[in-house]
């Protein structure tokens, strides 16, 4: 399916499925930043992947009929959706939005969405629900970059210009940490946003998530 998206935009110049503002690398000082977002990623993967298999664990230890066990995982899921919304369905038109908007969300509620995503991920897929990590580590990535691109930009506005920047630069890192595909994830957020000019710090945090994925 990646390949064929690809491809379709290629030869078939199909648009980009983000319309985003022209983000580039404002200063070397901002690298450090997109190594924290990278450490971040990797912990969150870490994470991420470790509840999952906890999760699935617990649920298929019950001796319950399979459609009650997907049942309670649907209403589970849809008391986190009470909270945000935002975090059902795919999110990728939520994660477009934000980032075309230079990241608007406020720092305390991309930590709840990244939080509550989390959770609705692993109530659907736990419990044995269809779903997949793609579209969820793409979503938390962007809310867990925004937020660091958030606090930069609050602390060092002169240096941390856009903050939409780090949402983008996340997606990538928390998805290659959580499905172990670095080269995937720089090609999937590089043909989404149609936009090389974060390839730099791109690079280099989803090269970070990896190792430390790997050796964590």
């Amino acid at each position: 399916a990646v390949s064929a998206n690809i491809v379709s935009h290629l030869l078939l110049g199909d648009a980009p499925a983000f319309t985003i503002p022209v983000y580039e690398l404002n200063s070397p000082l901002e690298l450090p930043l997109y190594a924290l977002v990278a450490v971040l990623c990797a912990l969150a993967a870490i994470g991420f992947i470790r509840l999952l298999y906890a999760s699935e664990h617990i649920f298929d230890s019950w001796t319950v009929p399979l459609p009650f066990r997907t049942a309670v995982g649907m209403g589970l899921t849809g008391i986190t959706a009470l909270i945000a919304p935002q975090v059902l369905g795919a999110g990728l038109e939520f994660i477009g939005e934000t980032i075309a908007n230079d990241v608007s969300l406020t720092i305390g509620m991309m930590a709840i969405l990244f939080a509550m995503k989390l959770l609705a991920t692993t109530f659907t897929l736990g419990t044995g629900n269809s779903g997949g990590v793609f579209a969820p580590g793409l979503f938390m990535g962007a809310m867990l970059g925004g937020l660091v691109g958030q606090v930069g930009h609050q602390l060092f506005p002169e240096i941390v210009v856009s903050p939409g920047a780090f949402a983008l630069v996340g997606m990538a890192a928390l998805f290659a940490g959580a499905a172990r595909s670095p080269i995937t994830a720089v090609v999937i957020v590089l043909e989404m946003s149609n936009d090389y000019r974060l390839i730099l710090p791109l690079l280099m945090a989803v090269i970070i998530t990896t190792i430390m994925t790997d050796l964590l």
